[in-house]
């Protein structure tokens, strides 16, 4: 919107008038030049008026003998601006630099990132006592502890994500090429991205080698994968794929999608999986049924620049049935 001004404009008329006692005039006629001049004279300017002496209150600290009115304001109308939006819209027109790859040719380059985020966190979902609530709209993640490339053209690095007052370190394994001998009896290992560790507060997570697949190369529409990762310490299993008790889930790739770094777009593959996180001590929350979304930009090292993560499960320390849902995205694009 556009701000207004409106000007003001004051007429100020001046009426002098004097009168006294009446004299004889003695009156004559004389001859006189006279200059005359076309068009419109210039004024003569106004006399001043003399100063205004206020006789109401002489000595400052006096008190007011007589209450004046307050002087009003000259009036002003201002129309507020809005506050402009933080990301601009993705405009239909605009192309990514760099498209997606099939693979993860190189680590990503280490660096600090801003995410929005936009989520809840339901309790008793479904019934008359369901309460829902807004999740912080902002938080940063950061590249770090990248490794050199392997023989196997592998790489690794951590992803330290803060947000909602929380910090949890992912450590992601990339292997573009696959690899041979790194699990017993001579197994290989298939090319893709591998989660081989997560530590968030007090609890962790580090998976036997070669950790849980969310991502296989060569990147393709409609690839399809399972993986299955536990660790050995506290017994923890997290299955992407189907589960005993979900054998219908499944871990696709969709296609080729454009995500949006507040306003300039980010080429990406997106797979969406389901699964299930299994803890071995049991509880309320022993099964946590999961569906995570990824956008994940492969030309960039295979960082992940958006993501949605559901997840349904009883909170172990309340017993109440707790629904989590939030999305993050990229605000910026990844450093090359």
């Amino acid at each position: 919107m556009m701000n207004k001004r409106i000007g003001l404009w004051l007429a100020a008329a001046l009426v002098l008038a004097g009168c006294g006692p009446i004299s004889p005039v003695d009156t004559d006629v004389k001859q006189a030049g006279a200059n005359v001049f076309y068009g419109v004279p210039t004024p003569s300017p106004l006399p001043s008026l003399p100063p205004i002496i206020h006789f109401l209150n002489p000595v400052q600290s006096f008190p007011v003998l007589v209450e004046q009115p307050p002087v009003a304001p000259p009036v002003v109308l201002t129309i507020p601006t809005p506050t402009p939006n933080p990301c601009p819209p993705l405009s239909p027109q605009s192309y990514p630099a760099t498209e997606a790859t099939a693979t993860a040719p190189r680590p990503p380059a280490p660096g600090t990132y801003p995410f929005r985020h936009s989520g809840t966190l339901t309790t008793n979902p479904g019934t008359a006592i369901q309460k829902v609530t807004q999740l912080p709209e902002s938080g940063t993640r950061q590249v770090t502890n990248v490794s050199a490339v392997g023989t196997a053209q592998d790489f690794s690095f951590d992803v330290v994500d803060t947000y909602n007052g929380g910090v949890t370190t992912t450590t992601y394994h990339v292997y573009p090429q696959g690899a041979t001998g790194a699990l017993p009896a001579g197994n290989g290992v298939a090319p893709g991205v591998y989660i081989t560790g997560v530590k968030s507060g007090d609890m962790s997570f580090n998976p036997l080698s070669p950790g849980v697949e969310i991502f296989p190369f060569p990147a393709a529409p409609a690839a399809t994968w399972q993986s299955a990762g536990t660790d050995p310490l506290t017994g923890t299993t997290e299955v992407v794929g189907p589960t005993a008790s979900n054998p219908q889930a499944t871990a696709t790739i969709t296609d080729h999608v454009r995500v949006s770094a507040c306003g300039t777009p980010i080429d990406a593959w997106e797979a969406t999986m389901q699964g299930e996180d299994e803890h071995a001590q049991g509880g309320p929350n022993g099964k946590v049924d999961f569906t995570l979304t990824i956008d994940m930009a492969t030309q960039d090292g295979g960082l992940i620049v958006g993501d949605y993560l559901v997840r349904n499960y009883t909170d172990q320390n309340t017993g109440v049935r707790t629904a989590y849902a939030v999305g993050a995205t990229i605000d910026v694009l990844p450093a090359s």
